[in-house]
């Protein structure tokens, strides 16, 4: 396994920086392009930073609080891109909190650059942060009813 890179510890180093802000309620505007585009499971895509008022109203309309644990972090970094898989917990607006019975609170997300900024981020998550779909899979009413 080769080392990374200056390079790709500089842009680890900088997706993490995002997680952080995006825990604290941080400016992001030091780290991305003005360009960037953000897509996150069921909302869409987020292009640029003129669509952050939005996109972050309406996710935080749906999550209260959220914590990305840094301590779980596994970083993949390579070309143009940082890839970073995680846990992480939180709180919903309506009190629902994760990880719980039926989520872990697991998720990736991949981070393309332009030079030293973030130009994009692809959220791979399950947005049902507090199983509250869980009755939609069939494996999983038939594991409830087992337990």
């Amino acid at each position: 396994m080769s080392e990374r890179s200056e390079r790709d510890e500089r842009r680890i180093a900088l997706a993490r920086a995002f997680l952080k802000a995006v825990d604290e309620h941080g400016d992001l505007g030091p780290l991305v392009t003005e360009d960037i585009q953000m897509t996150f499971p069921k909302w869409g895509t987020c292009d640029g930073t003129k669509d952050f008022p939005r996109y972050f109203a309406d996710l935080g309309g749906y999550i209260a609080r959220i914590a990305h644990h840094q301590e779980t972090f596994l970083c993949l970094a390579g070309d143009d891109h940082v890839a970073i898989e995680g846990f992480s917990s939180g709180e919903l607006q309506n009190g629902g909190r994760w990880p719980d019975k039926g989520t872990t609170g697991r998720f990736c997300t991949i981070f393309g650059f332009r030079g030293d900024r973030i130009s994009h981020v692809r959220i791979h998550i399950d947005p049902d942060y507090c199983d509250a779909t869980a009755d939609h899979y069939a494996w999983r009413r038939d594991r409830a009813a087992a337990d």
